[in-house]
């Protein structure tokens, strides 16, 4: 018999006085693991060899690891350097693309896109020196305007968090659950679409954990293309934000 969940919201705005995004340990994430052992490649926090990524100008964390791949089992006892190049693609990759301190695992945060497209990004694991390539699928922006409760956008004002799922709240387990995220004023129910900083998304209650990309920085508004939960159950989910234009 397929699991299901049921996903029970609570929006709301939160205020935080921080700049940085949601960087969970990989070690915690479910289907990973962290021990001392082998290393015979990098492994990365998406499945495959192909990422969704965020609109153009918008960062969403990811991480890179060494370990066996065939296992996924990250090799706590080897350190690496990470540093990624772009080796294809019809647009800019922006940010910072390598890592300085040597860990068995490293995020990137601050990366983002120029155009929307298809990027071929190679990876390099100094040290230890594997290297390997995965694809980037920069997503077009979508336009969240008709979305909102007034279906309108308007400038400034911003002061609820509005979160619209693409999905019905019944998904499997594992499952993508693609919501689309904003800020609304909460007397008209437009859009701001002169918001910019950092949302989150945080689980509140659950049988199982809330996993994949916490948080995306950029301007306007998010797609949160990489939530799944982990076990058959009811959950309930906050998403909150840091506006760095905002005091």
């Amino acid at each position: 018999m397929k699991k299901h969940l049921v996903i029970i919201f609570i929006l709301t705005l939160i205020k935080l006085h921080c700049f940085s995004q949601a960087n969970p340990n990989p070690c915690s994430a479910p289907n990973i693991d962290c021990q001392n052992g082998g290393v015979n490649g990098i492994i990365f926090s998406f499945e495959g060899d192909t990422l969704d990524y965020a609109a153009p100008g918008t960062s969403m964390p990811l991480w890179i690891g060494i370990g066996d791949t065939n296992t996924k089992v990250l090799d706590t006892s080897s350190t690496a350097i990470f540093a990624l190049t772009k080796i294809s693609g019809a647009g800019d990759m922006q940010g910072l693309p390598g890592l300085v301190n040597p860990s068995f695992f490293g995020y990137f945060n601050e990366l983002n896109f120029t155009i929307p497209g298809i990027y071929e990004i190679q990876v390099t694991a100094g040290i230890v020196g594997f290297s390997s390539t995965f694809i980037v699928n920069v997503l077009p922006e979508i336009n969240m305007c008709i979305e909102s409760p007034s279906g309108e956008c308007s400038v400034g004002n911003g002061n609820e968090i509005f979160a619209k799922p693409e999905l019905n709240v019944v998904i499997p387990v594992d499952a993508v659950w693609p919501v689309n995220v904003g800020l609304i004023d909460s007397l008209t129910g437009d859009l701001d679409s002169t918001f910019s900083g950092t949302i989150y998304v945080d689980q509140i209650s659950g049988p199982g954990q809330l996993y994949g990309t916490l948080s995306m920085t950029g301007s306007k508004w998010f797609h949160f293309n990489d939530l799944r939960f982990s076990a058959e159950g009811i959950y309930e989910v906050i998403f909150y934000e840091e506006d760095s234009l905002k005091i």
